[in-house]
C-alpha cells in the first residue's frame, strides 16, 4: 500500500545506517520543475529506478544528468572533476530551500531482502573487486563498511540531505511490487492517463549476474533482517520466517 499524503511525512527519519560516522548523505535525484506540478524522485536503487528515470526522461524530460537548471557552483562541485561530466549525477544537496517546501516528493521502495541480493549482483556486476564475495561474505562485510550504494539501506536512500543539511520531505512513496497501481495514483495527482511501466532490462541478463549464487541461509537472512530492520518497519514489509 502507498504511503500518500498531502502533507509531507511526519518529521525527518533518524537514519541509523551511518556506519561509524554522523554525517548528512546526498542522494541521487530527479528535479523536474517543468512537470504538471514541480516534483522530485529521489533515486532508490535497486527499487524500479531505471524503469522511473526512463519514464520521467520521457514523459517530462527530466533526468538526473540535465544541469541547466542548476546554479554553476553546484555544478562545478561536483561534476567538474568528471571524465564524463553529462552522466553527474544531481544530488538531494543541490536542492534549495524553495525547492524543498514547494516542489513534491516521491519515491519507491521494494521488499528489503529481494532489493539486497538485486544489490549484491549489481555491486559484483560494477566493482571487480567485490567479485571474490560470496553472498554470505558479503552480508558479514556489508554490515559494518558501506560497500556499494547498491546495497545501502533504503531509509538511507529516502533520506537524502538539501543544500542546509536537512532531510528532504516525502510526499508518496509507492512499492516496486505494485509499481503499476502505485504510479496509476501518482499519475492521477498529476492529471495524466496511467500507463504500465517497464520492468525488465538488459543488465538484468548479464552473464555475470546470472552467474552467481545468491543462495542465502538461514543465518544470513537473520542477519539481514537486523541490518534492513529499518526498511522492514518504516515501508510496511513482514519480516520472512526466519526472522519471526
Amino acid at each position: 500500500k502507498p504511503i500518500n499524503s498531502s502533507d509531507a511525512l511526519a518529521g525527518p527519519m533518524l537514519v541509523w545506517e551511518s556506519h561509524g560516522s554522523a554525517r548528512n548523505f546526498a542522494t541521487d535525484s530527479v528535479v523536474c520543475p517543468d512537470g504538471p506540478i514541480p516534483f522530485v524522485y529521489v533515486d532508490n536503487v535497486k527499487a524500479g529506478s531505471t524503469a522511473m528515470r526512463e519514464v520521467l526522461r520521457k514523459k517530462f524530460n527530466c533526468s538526473w544528468e540535465r544541469h541547466k537548471n542548476w546554479a554553476e557552483a553546484k555544478y562545478e562541485a561536483t561534476c567538474k572533476e568528471k571524465t564524463k561530466p553529462k552522466v553527474c549525477r544531481s544530488k538531494t544537496n543541490w536542492l534549495t530551500e524553495e525547492i524543498v517546501n514547494d516542489f513534491f516528493f516521491f519515491s519507491m521502495v521494494r521488499e528489503p531482502i529481494s532489493r539486497f541480493v538485486s544489490g549484491y549482483k549489481q555491486a559484483l556486476f560494477q566493482d571487480p573487486e567485490l567479485r571474490d564475495l560470496t553472498i554470505s561474505q558479503y552480508v558479514d562485510k556489508y554490515r559494518n563498511y558501506n560497500l556499494n550504494e547498491h546495497t545501502q539501506t533504503q531509509a538511507m536512500r529516502l533520506s537524502g540531505s538539501d543544500e542546509n543539511g536537512n532531510q528532504v520531505p516525502m510526499h508518496f512513496i509507492g512499492a516496486l511490487e505494485t509499481i503499476d497501481a502505485d504510479m496509476s495514483l501518482l499519475w492521477k495527482k498529476f492529471n495524466l492517463p496511467a500507463e504500465k511501466m517497464p520492468h525488465s532490462y538488459v543488465s538484468e541478463t548479464s552473464p555475470l549476474k546470472a552467474s552467481l549464487n545468491t543462495t542465502l541461509s538461514d543465518e544470513d537472512i537473520v542477519k539481514l533482517c537486523g541490518h534492513l530492520k529499518q526498511d522492514f518497519v518504516c515501508f510496511g514489509y513482514p519480516f520472512p520466517p526466519q526472522c519471526q
